[in-house]
Formats: C-alpha cells, structure tokens, sequence
C-alpha cells in the first residue's frame, strides 16, 4: 500500500541536528539544576528559574515549530512522494 508523506528540500531540516544537540543541552541543564536543588535545597525564587530555563527553551521549540510549519507548507502544496510497502519502508 503506497502512502503519501510531504517531501521539502533538504535545507528545511538541516537545522535538526542542531536542534537535537540543543535540546539534549537542556536536558542536562535541567537534570544537573534538579541535582542541584536535592543537595543545596531550591532556590527562594522560582519565578526566576523558570524564566531562566524559558529563555534557554525559546528557541529550540521555535526552530522546531519552523520545521513543522514548512513541513505544513509542502504538505499544502501538495509536494509529495509516494513509499510503498514494497520499498522496504
């Protein structure tokens, strides 16, 4: 059974490498803060950690949501290419 999926040039996603190296950065910046806060106990104001860690997220979740929307846009243009069951996919 043949499936449509959109197909977008490759510059569209250059930028997931990236992406995935800044979002395993924060990943470990939350869990060293969380090891943190065990041992020196949490910080008095945590409007301030969190706004701190927004600002480090910001632009991953953008960069990724622009991915997606050019993704939308190729879908809405109808640039598509047909898998097979029989491509081995």
């Amino acid at each position: 059974m043949a499936t449509a999926h959109p197909i977008v040039p490759a510059e569209w996603v250059d930028g997931l490498s990236d992406l995935n190296s800044s979002l395993l950065a924060y990943q470990l910046a939350v869990e060293g803060l969380l090891r943190h806060f065990a041992v020196e106990g949490a910080p008095a104001s945590w409007e301030q950690v969190i706004a701190g860690l927004d600002n480090l997220f910001q632009p991953v979740l953008s960069g990724y949501q622009d991915i997606e929307q050019q993704i939308d846009q190729a879908r809405s243009l109808k640039l598509v290419g047909i898998v097979s069951s029989a491509d081995g996919v």
